[in-house]
């Protein structure tokens, strides 16, 4: 006998520190609801009820999503285990709330949940600073010393003028970095070992106003990233 929507659903909290860019969201069926019919669907629960992942008679993979697509994945035959949890390898905070699917041939549900992403530690920092001070720092501090191999970016992606400042190599690469942004910005020369990320602005104006990005690679991995809202005031 089919069982109710309300017997099947259910709403667990998964945790990930800030700064992680990689988490498992779990799901596991029992072998009752196993069967080569039925259907597991992935959606990502925003405005547009996003499909992420599907799993369909034996077949699996991520949908084309331009955002999480090839980001995803689930165990290998899922089937067998009953374990479709699924990975994210670029996680998005923004992005809060997943629910899982699972369908029989006739696209009924027989099983259903929803996980809610808790960021711990996150901190939604906002700088204010006056129009005319001589400069405001954007703070950013992670446990040093840092491997000389990662690459430090600043950016703004509420501006048109999105690279603020680049280290790498351990330097500053003045060749990354937008001519609005260059004389005006520092960062601490010794920040491998400080592990001090912060940027100062000078001279900060209305034009400086929006989000502002520091996000630590090392390689092409992100390893930790933190967002600043800088706020400028008039005199």
């Amino acid at each position: 006998m089919f069982c109710s929507v309300l017997s099947v659903y259910q709403v667990i909290k998964v945790s990930v520190e800030e700064g992680k860019r990689s988490v498992v969201l779990p799901f596991k069926v029992t072998r009752r609801l196993l069967s080569e019919d039925i259907t597991v669907e992935w959606r990502l629960s925003d405005l547009e009820d996003r499909l992420l992942y599907i799993y369909h008679r034996g077949h699996q993979g991520p949908t084309q999503d331009q955002v999480y697509g090839g980001h995803i994945e689930m165990t290998e035959d899922p089937l067998t285990t009953g374990d479709f949890s699924l990975a994210i390898s670029d996680l998005r905070l923004t992005d809060s709330v997943y629910t899982c699917t699972v369908y029989d041939e006739h696209g009924e549900i027989l099983h259903q949940k929803v996980v809610v992403l808790i960021v711990r530690g996150l901190q939604m920092e906002m700088v204010e600073v006056t129009k005319g001070e001589p400069s405001v720092s954007l703070p950013f501090k992670i446990s040093g010393p840092v491997d000389e191999d990662i690459r430090v970016e600043w950016t703004h992606p509420d501006s048109k003028q999105t690279e603020v400042m680049t280290f790498e190599n351990g330097e500053i690469q003045l060749s990354k970095q937008n001519k609005v942004y260059r004389r005006r910005t520092e960062m601490d020369k010794d920040l491998l070992t400080s592990g001090d990320l912060s940027l100062t602005l000078k001279n900060p104006g209305v034009d400086d106003n929006g989000l502002y990005k520091c996000t630590v690679y090392s390689g092409e991995e992100v390893q930790q990233w933190k967002t600043v809202t800088l706020s400028v005031r008039g005199q």
